[in-house]
């Protein structure tokens, strides 16, 4: 009997610690941080099913628009790093996943789709005949050198 209530009390005590350090995780977000700071604006670098070299699979760098130049119009205009730049240091970071290469950064991204509507793979062919997930299609390749 007496092991009962012991096993009792340390169930009870685990999901206590449990209940209390998801409440701290959450406070203590990268957005949340971000956001406690003042950064208004975050820019997400994902690897799409692939990882950083940092081993994780999203980036986000945040920025405080009061805090950048403006121009005429009084629009900040923000001047990306692209994430294996060398001006981050330490923290450069390169895109992996095994068998693909990284063909660039871009701003926009859909569902693949056939002509009539049917999900397809990344390979083109429909997910119903590969058995593999739907893909997608990009646009809006980023120029880190040109784009703001």
């Amino acid at each position: 009997m007496k092991l009962n209530k012991k096993a009792i009390l340390l169930a009870v005590l685990s999901v206590a610690v449990l209940f209390v350090a998801a409440g701290c995780a959450a406070n203590n977000s990268p957005y949340s941080v971000n956001d406690d700071a003042g950064y208004n604006v975050s820019i997400k670098f994902d690897a799409n099913g692939g990882f950083f070299t940092t081993n994780t699979a999203v980036i986000v760098d945040s920025y405080n628009v009061s805090d950048l130049p403006k121009d005429a119009n009084g629009d900040a205009k923000i001047a990306l790093l692209s994430p294996d730049d060398t001006q981050r240091g330490k923290e450069a970071f390169t895109a992996v996943k095994n068998g693909y290469f990284l063909a660039g950064w871009y701003t926009e991204r859909a569902l693949r789709v056939g002509e009539s509507g049917e999900p397809l793979d990344e390979y083109g062919v429909p997910t119903a005949q590969s058995g593999r997930p739907q893909g997608y299609v990009y646009s809006g390749k980023w120029d880190f050198a040109a784009d703001r």
